[in-house]
């Protein structure tokens, strides 16, 4: 079983992405639906590790990685793969 950890910064860029390619509605209900999921987990982020250089934004996903003590990131972001 997995768990997929997000940040409110991670939920504004979600809601920033979804709206501009599909619209508010489906955006609201996206966001709704991951509050239902018992394997989605809200972090709560206090540091900041600024560990990726060549795109500032995508440190949000390190740290939230990093302060729910992750196994693994999932993604296909060449700013995380290294």
């Amino acid at each position: 079983m997995y768990s997929m950890l997000i940040s409110t910064e991670i939920i504004l860029e979600y809601e920033e992405v979804i709206g501009r390619h599909m619209g508010l509605d489906i955006t609201n209900d996206v966001l709704s639906d991951l509050d239902q999921f018992h394997n989605v987990s809200l972090i709560n982020l206090y540091y900041r590790w600024n560990l990726i250089h060549n795109d500032w934004d995508d440190n949000k996903f390190i740290d939230c990685a990093i302060a729910g003590n992750a196994d693994c990131i999932v993604t296909n972001d060449k700013h995380l793969l290294g």
